[in-house]
């Protein structure tokens, strides 16, 4: 059986959380952060993260400042901003894709299926 992908939701809302780790749970392994520290420290002690998602207006710290720290440790790491903020704002290296809130599910599946296929 081949491993499925794991992907890393970095997001403050817990219903978002939840919708997204509900529509991607059944072909990849998924992975929950709550703000930027907690994804900063996922992924540092998590090997093979293939896919970040990414909420840039986070407390504590921002996903600006998160995906910064990431990067440090994995300058090759893929991430899909999903924010709610000017999506301009996101063109910083590795963001592949950017996808504004309000999202469709749908969106967000075919965003994924396209960075890890």
């Amino acid at each position: 059986m081949t491993e499925r992908p794991t992907i890393l939701i970095t997001d403050d809302d817990e219903a978002i959380l939840q919708l997204l780790t509900t529509a991607l749970g059944h072909d990849y392994e998924i992975l929950q952060a709550r703000d930027g520290d907690e994804a900063v420290k996922i992924h540092g002690e998590r090997e093979g993260v293939d896919l970040v998602l990414l909420d840039l207006g986070m407390g504590r710290m921002s996903g600006y400042d998160a995906l910064a720290s990431m990067q440090m440790d994995d300058p090759d790491l893929r991430v899909i901003v999903i924010t709610g903020l000017d999506p301009d704002a996101a063109r910083l290296p590795n963001v592949r894709q950017i996808i504004t809130k309000p999202f469709r599910v749908d969106q967000v599946r075919e965003a994924v299926a396209q960075e890890l296929k």
